[in-house]
């Protein structure tokens, strides 16, 4: 029996040697000490194309927006909970029936003066500067008397008649 187990090993042992002398030889870590191969760098971008603004033509001496309203002096204004644009120009020009003028520079922001989102950010002209300037003045005039007929039209003839009075 210990002959049948020596023999087994020997068996054992030499199976192995010929399976790893048929393996090829382990490869031997490549140092690092030659040059790294240089890479072909990419192909150079062409510049970027930088497209001029259209030059304007010279503006009023005051910024003006679309609507003919000095913006010159305008401060932001931020819409908090429960605001309507009359309670911030009553606020802001101690007048809440000033409020179309705060419209005439918000665009399409704001669609009903009753119903502002908070959070909606508004510009707040400066009333003094618009209502000295004949042609901030004849915008406002045109408008305000387009947003007392709403007013009318909405049943507050009260806040239309307001609205009507600034407009001369």
């Amino acid at each position: 029996m210990k002959n049948l187990f020596i023999f087994s090993v020997i068996i054992l042992v030499l199976v192995m040697a010929g399976a790893c002398a048929g393996a090829p030889p382990p490869t031997p870590p490549v140092e690092q000490t030659a040059a790294p191969v240089a890479e072909t760098p990419p192909p150079a971008l062409p510049p970027p194309t930088v497209q001029q603004p259209p030059v304007e033509p010279a503006r009023d001496p005051y910024e003006r927006h679309a609507s003919g309203i000095i913006l010159n002096g305008a401060t932001p204004y931020t819409v908090a909970r429960g605001d309507t644009l009359a309670r911030i120009a009553q606020r802001l020009y101690g007048d809440g029936s000033y409020y179309p003028l705060i419209m005439m520079v918000s665009d399409d922001t704001v669609t009903d003066p009753d119903r502002i989102l908070p959070g909606t950010h508004l510009i707040i002209p400066a009333l003094t500067e618009n209502l000295n300037d004949p042609r901030a003045r004849e915008s406002m005039n045109r408008f305000f008397l387009q947003i007392a007929g709403i007013e009318d039209q909405r049943g507050r003839p009260q806040t239309a008649a307001l609205i009507r009075s600034h407009a001369n």
